[in-house]
């Protein structure tokens, strides 16, 4: 069932990744996304048919064997087919929505490094979590990025790697600890 989505999405992406496709909006963005969808539509309907259709036995059996196999291959079959429907309609839909919105990325940078540190100080104060402090470093080292030059700019992310290798080093000697007596 996510087969469906995934499939879609990665070729939508894969369309939109082309260097003549760069940067498009609007009515010819809605014709490259018609166009990936339609070109995998037809892998997919096989798919599910294939496996719609090896279904068909058990639609058959009475009995016990029935009874007990015929609530499975009915949900199977509607979840399938309700995946199908989503993956035609409304993930085309979304794609369209949300890669013709432009998006201010200082601002949501800034927005997704403050809950960073916000949810870092909620889990140490109210559950006591301390290794949810490297929420809060790598929250802090992103905002304070832009103080790097050109030259060293991805040292914020060696910094990133390094308080996470960290942490998870602390944390897990912590939790590894024998049993003493």
């Amino acid at each position: 069932m996510v087969d469906i989505g995934i499939v879609d999405v990665e070729n939508i992406l894969r369309h939109l990744e082309m260097p003549e496709n760069k940067g498009i909006r609007g009515r010819k963005l809605m014709d490259v996304i018609y166009q990936a969808t339609t070109e995998v539509r037809a892998a997919v309907v096989t798919s599910i048919a294939t496996t719609i259709v090896s279904f068909l036995p058990v639609f058959a059996m009475q009995a016990q064997e029935g009874k007990l196999f015929h609530p499975l291959a009915f949900t199977k079959t509607f979840a399938l087919l309700s995946a199908f429907i989503l993956g035609i309609i409304v993930l085309p839909t979304l794609v369209h929505i949300f890669f013709n919105i432009s998006f201010d990325r200082k601002k949501i940078k800034r927005i997704w490094n403050g809950c960073l540190i916000a949810a870092g100080f909620i889990f140490v104060v109210f559950w006591q979590m301390w290794p949810a402090l490297a929420l809060v470093a790598v929250g802090i080292n992103n905002l304070l990025d832009y103080r790097w030059s050109e030259k060293r700019k991805e040292f914020p992310n060696y910094i990133n790697i390094f308080i996470t290798v960290l942490f998870a080093t602390w944390y897990l000697s912590i939790e590894w600890l024998p049993w003493s007596p």
